[in-house]
Parts: structure tokens; sequence; C-alpha cells
């Protein structure tokens, strides 16, 4: 993730730059020289989406990134798995990251320019597969909306959130479940991505941001459990949507980058 992995693991780092600035910048390489490419410093926030099936580490990896200055907009008990698997007790005063709670993807879109009017320099969004649902049902009973006007509109928000997310110069970071691979309604192949109530709706977040990381089980890495296996891929994989813009994470690559 874009920061500091909790633990002091090798590992490549997506970090902030050495100015302190919101910005990606990659690993020394062996001897402390950072490769020609990352000298100079980008400029550009970290914005970028994890999607991938439950329990793969997805929001504790970004709560370990974003441990300081960072808000989680999220639905109520969000952060309570990576807050149990990091040891932060938010009654003794030990949850440095703020929970910002929201409902729907108006809620989403009206909060982040606020949160970063008030300082935070790293903003999560989690779960938005599940807050799109939400949203989706909130479209639903409004009697105002008919027929395809409802998914013209969920369409909007989709596009208000992609669009929002680049306008901000925070770091924004998505989380999401994962669609597998399909054929659309003309016979076309279209990528698995991250679940979204429509599958027209699944490319529109990757096609934006830099950094699509699919969070997937690796058989061939140590662990007991589904979450001690995960890995993140950045690289080309057959029918599935991942990509880094910032060309510093390997293809496929451990879950605290």
């Amino acid at each position: 993730m874009v920061g500091e992995s909790p633990k002091g693991r090798d590992h490549v780092a997506v970090a902030a730059s050495p100015g302190g600035s919101n910005s990606v910048a990659q690993a020394p390489a062996p001897g402390g020289r950072r490769p020609l490419a990352a000298r100079a410093e980008p400029r550009e926030p970290a914005f970028g989406l994890t999607y991938g099936e439950l329990g793969l580490r997805k929001t504790t990896e970004c709560a370990a990134a974003f441990c300081t200055g960072g808000a989680f907009v999220c639905r109520r008990g969000g952060l309570l798995p990576a807050s149990s698997y990091l040891g932060l007790r938010p009654d003794l005063g030990q949850q440095l990251i703020r929970e910002v709670y929201a409902d729907t993807l108006y809620d989403v879109i009206r909060l982040l320019p606020i949160l970063v009017g008030k300082g935070y320099k790293h903003l999560v969004v989690d779960d938005l597969s599940m807050i799109a649902d939400d949203t989706t049902r909130k479209i639903d009973d409004d009697d105002e909306l008919r027929g395809w006007d409802k998914w013209r509109e969920l369409r909007n928000l989709v596009i208000d959130l992609r669009n929002v997310g680049r306008k901000v110069r925070c770091n924004v970071w998505l989380n999401a479940h994962s669609r597998d691979p399909f054929t659309d309604d003309n016979g076309n192949s279209q990528d698995g991505g991250p679940l979204l109530p429509s599958k027209n709706q699944t490319s529109k977040i990757p096609n934006e941001v830099d950094l699509v990381w699919r969070v997937v089980e690796d058989p061939d890495r140590p662990g007991r459990s589904r979450a001690a296996r995960a890995a993140f891929e950045s690289g080309a994989t057959p029918r599935w949507w991942a990509k880094d813009r910032h060309s510093i994470c390997p293809p496929r690559g451990p879950a605290n980058q």
C-alpha cells in the first residue's frame, strides 16, 4: 500500500516521498541508490484501487499504510478487522485512523473534499462494492427516478466518484470485492474487476486510477490462513484488470506493498 508496512519485513514500498509530499516514490535499489527513473519526484498523489475476494487483507493493509494522517470513509464497523489484526484499541486512544461513516456514494462524494479541507492526507473508501449496493437500494426507493433513469443516476455517481478521487489532490484508495470475467450483452469478453451493481461499470474506475491491485491467494506463499497467503497483482493477468502506471511494483508481490 501507499505507506509503511506494519512490520519490518522486506517489501517493495510504495511510500511517501522523502520531501513529505503525498506522492509515490520508488524504494531504493540495492546499495542505497534509487533507480534513475525514480529520482525525479512524482508530483501526482496516488490514486489506486484494490479488489479481490473477502479475507485477503485489503482493508488491513490500507490501515497499516495510512496509519497516520488517514481517514477511512466506510460503513459502520468497516475498520474492525484491521483494528483487531493490527492491535489498535480505539477505547485506549490507539485508533490513529479516523473512521468517517458513509452509507452511499452520495455520502462518499460529499465527504472526500471535506476531509481534505480538514487536513487529511490519505483517504480510503472501503468497501466500495457494499456502499454501491446501498446506493442502488436508495435509488430504487426514489420515486422521482423511473426506468433507465435509475441506472443513469448510478452510472453518473460512479463517474463522479472517479472524478472527485482524481481532483482532491491527496492519496485516495478504493477497496472493492471482485467480479469474475464475463461476456457482455453484445457477446464481447470483458475483464474481471471491481464488483459494482452494473457489469458495464466494472471498467469505469480502473480506467482512471493509476494503480490497480488484484488481490489473490498465492498457494506458493507460506502461511496457514488465506490472509497470510495474500498476494497483490499489478502486472498483466489474462481476463483481469491490473495495472501500474508508476512502474514501481512487481507483477505479483507481497501484501505489504
